[in-house]
């Protein structure tokens, strides 16, 4: 136990601040990304399509919707 306190004492303390910065950004980004793959996967009209709202002229757009429910059994 002694050693590993040591080991910790040698760390600067920018380092160990920012490794816990560090890891909630990273988590961030990763939950982000899982977000963005599920929208995209769930809200975008077909590949035949174009993606782009600004590429319509027509100003008619496919829409998709989903609903999301949490509950607690």
């Amino acid at each position: 136990m002694k050693q590993e306190i040591q080991e910790l004492k040698k760390l600067p303390l920018s380092f160990l601040i920012s490794a816990l910065f560090n890891t909630a950004i990273e988590a961030q980004r990763t939950s982000a990304l899982s977000i963005a793959a599920f929208i995209e996967q769930v809200g975008s009209p077909s590949k035949d399509k174009k993606l782009s709202l600004f590429a319509n002229k027509t100003n008619t757009y496919d829409v998709r919707q989903a609903v999301v429910t949490y509950g607690y059994h």
